[in-house]
């Protein structure tokens, strides 16, 4: 690839779509991930499989190698699996309830299916965090767990 073609590529890459773009909700999730930054952009980026197919692998304005690309795809998807497995436990241990995570599921539906405005947003943002704090409350109020 010439000099000129990567210019161009990178240039394409740093008017992002707006697929590649999250908004300020889906910001406000990731930040409280336990991905990082490049494994979130990582995986976003395996929906576009045109791009990948003519080798545009670039993560936080950078151009990396394929290889490190499917590496960070790999730890993210490791991270996705850790995570369903923790709710999984924790639903299997009565440590946190089907409704508690029916609850949290309805916030992030609520989200996906509406053009939420700023003041909604900032609502529904309260409202997580809200059912989050006192599914954590829950958990540490007087019961004592064992692993089974």
């Amino acid at each position: 690839m010439t000099k000129r073609e990567r210019m161009k590529n990178e240039e394409k890459h740093e008017e992002n779509t707006e697929k590649e773009q999250l908004n300020e909700l889906g910001k406000f999730f990731a930040e409280r991930s336990t991905m990082s930054k490049k494994q979130i952009e990582a995986i976003l980026k395996t929906r576009e499989k045109e791009r990948l197919r003519k080798g545009d692998y670039v993560l936080e304005n950078r151009r990396i190698s394929k290889g490190a690309f499917y590496r960070i795809v790999k730890q993210a998807r490791e991270n996705i699996e850790e995570a369903i497995y923790t709710i999984l436990f924790m639903i299997y241990q009565n440590i946190i309830t089907e409704e508690d995570v029916a609850t949290l599921v309805a916030f992030v539906n609520l989200l996906r299916t509406n053009k939420i405005d700023e003041e909604k947003e900032e609502q529904i943002k309260e409202g997580v965090e809200e059912a989050i704090k006192k599914i954590i409350k829950q958990i540490t109020k007087n019961r004592k767990h064992e692993i089974s």
